[in-house]
């Protein structure tokens, strides 16, 4: 199809593509959507679980003997690769544990062999790891660069974390709002995403999972299990108590975060009921001001940290919810297909097997947890942030939003009016155009704002777009009241600005000159454009729809 696409486009030497084609983009033949490369659909995996043998297995694989089986097995791998002399020699954990275990003592809870794909299958999960690889990094495609499965991983996290902002932003529910298409995609990113552990070479996903302890780690786990000369993957049983204990861990670091970041600028005064979750969020904070040798000078309330936690761990919990359904398919409670919030977070707890007071986790796991605590608390960069030194990221994180618009747009031409550019040395008209990202004012198409970019002249908005939106601008031209959206140096394209006469009409280039105030629901579209990654879709729709003959030169805007 792609082979197609490229001879039909040859005799259009002076037509306007609106995809690149030596980036190896294409419109898809059904929804017309740009794409640069295609996603294998892999089957879910059916799981057994005997509740005979589960049961057998969680009295003998608690959390402290599976954390000094997981401690043990890294230590021996590692032990291995400075056999091999490797230049780099990743570090174990400082955490030491009373009965050392044998490092191959994992295996010993139900082993299998691992999934194979055919050849067909793996050529294109490699391709699609690589496409990931190449367009992500900006670098030139290479299968056997160590990266290409970390790539595969956190464009699956970063897929899942969007479409749940993007849910939670709409006010829709968490599972049912998806279209069918929508969520089997997601679910072959997340099979692509798991895949990789199975098609990457193993030594490398060793490497990866022995340093690297945050969400992911879900995937990558299963490669605790080769040995050297086989290759095994952990029973049904395995995976589900190592999905539980490493997701038990993450959530209360997680948690461990949003406390030591989240209680700079606490309200002294009381303003909420004591409760079981209040009291724990207590004692837990008590022994964090003790682990960072008090260095944590507020001592908040229990109804404000366990606030804290709560509005902070959710979106945490809401994307595990959606990486654990479209991972293993197991149905979700009807409480997170209902519009209500109410009993949404105890849905949550119970779906993914925890508490709904969380602090239990570390009331039920106390002496295995407080060595992780020392750990994490004696942590460099946590005692660089707690003495003033660096800043870090608030939980729940702050979603970026376009600036404010006036209501009256009269107010942003008295605004282009007064403007006075830095550069210029006369008082010539220029073409103002309002950064809406970050509000900066700037002169498009004037000489006197034009920079150079690696050797190449570009004006002012796309020079600006390159530093405030990584290529990806959107500004709002004053005296046409449109908005420029821009893509990289040569795709851009005009629609109207989000604001309306008393007929509900645009009026681009102000040719009526009837008053105009700002429609917010527009508004909102452009923000949900730029929020959910559709900037580049939106300028190849329209540069489809509307076919110019001579291609506008856009890294002159």
């Amino acid at each position: 199809y792609f082979e197609a696409v490229q001879n039909s486009t040859r005799n259009r030497l002076h037509a306007e593509l609106s995809f690149d084609l030596e980036n190896g983009e294409f419109l898809c033949p059904l929804c017309k959507a740009l794409c640069n490369t295609v996603m294998p659909v892999i089957p879910l995996q059916a799981h057994n679980l005997d509740s005979k043998d589960t049961e057998t297995i969680a009295q003998m694989l608690t959390l402290p003997r599976w954390l000094q089986n997981v401690s043990a097995r890294i230590a021996g791998l590692n032990i291995s690769d400075t056999k091999e002399k490797e230049s780099k020699q990743i570090q174990v954990s400082s955490v030491s544990w009373k009965n050392p275990v044998e490092f191959r003592s994992i295996l010993s809870f139900g082993v299998q062999s691992p999934i194979v794909y055919s050849k067909s299958i793996v050529e294109m999960l490699q391709l699609f790891a690589t496409a990931v690889y190449r367009v992500g990094l900006k670098v030139a495609p290479n299968e056997a660069d160590a990266r290409v499965p970390v790539m595969a991983w956190s464009a699956c996290a970063f897929t899942i974390q969007s479409i749940e902002n993007m849910l939670n932003d709409e006010d829709k529910v968490l599972f049912g709002s998806l279209p069918d298409r929508q969520g089997i995609s997601l679910k072959a990113v997340l099979q692509f995403a798991a895949s990789q552990r199975t098609v990457a070479s193993p030594r490398v996903i060793q490497k990866h999972l022995t340093r690297l302890m945050s969400g992911n780690l879900v995937l990558a786990f299963p490669s605790l299990y080769w040995e050297e000369t086989v290759e095994l993957q952990p029973s049904d049983i395995s995976c589900a108590f190592n999905n539980l204990y490493l997701f038990h861990l993450v959530t209360m670091a997680h948690i461990v975060q949003i406390l030591l970041t989240s209680t700079m600028d606490c309200p002294m005064e009381q303003d909420g009921e004591e409760s079981e979750e209040t009291l724990s969020a207590t004692e837990l904070y008590e022994t964090l001001r003790e682990y960072t040798s008090r260095s944590l000078e507020c001592k908040p309330h229990g109804w404000y940290l366990w606030n804290c936690v709560k509005c902070g761990i959710t979106p945490f919990l809401r994307s595990s919810a959606l990486f654990f359904n479209y991972l293993l398919g197991v149905p979700p409670p009807e409480e997170l297909s209902k519009d209500s919030s109410e009993g949404q977070f105890e849905a949550l707890c119970y779906y993914l097997a925890l508490p709904t007071n969380l602090f239990k986790l570390f009331q039920e796991y106390k002496d295995t947890v407080c060595p992780l605590l020392q750990c994490w608390c004696s942590d460099s960069s946590v005692q660089s942030f707690l003495k003033g030194d660096r800043t870090t990221v608030r939980y729940p994180r702050e979603r970026n939003q376009l600036m404010e618009l006036p209501d009256d747009y009269s107010s942003i031409l008295n605004q282009g009016c007064q403007y006075k550019c830095s550069r210029s040395s006369d008082d010539e008209t220029k073409n103002l155009a309002l950064c809406m990202f970050c509000g900066a004012m700037l002169c498009s198409q004037s000489a006197c704002c034009r920079e150079e970019v690696n050797g190449e002249e570009f004006g002012a908005c796309a020079a600006h777009a390159i530093n405030c939106g990584s290529g990806l601008g959107m500004f709002l031209r004053i005296r046409e009241c449109q908005v420029l959206l821009l893509a990289g140096k040569n795709r851009g394209c005009f629609i109207p600005a989000p604001y309306l006469d008393d007929y509900g009409e645009t009026d681009q280039l102000l040719k009526r000159g009837n008053p105009l105030h700002l429609c917010t629901e527009r508004y909102k579209k452009l923000e949900q454009l730029w929020q959910q990654h559709r900037i580049l879709e939106e300028i190849t729709r329209n540069q489809d729809a509307n076919q110019i003959v001579f291609a506008f030169e856009w890294q002159q805007f």
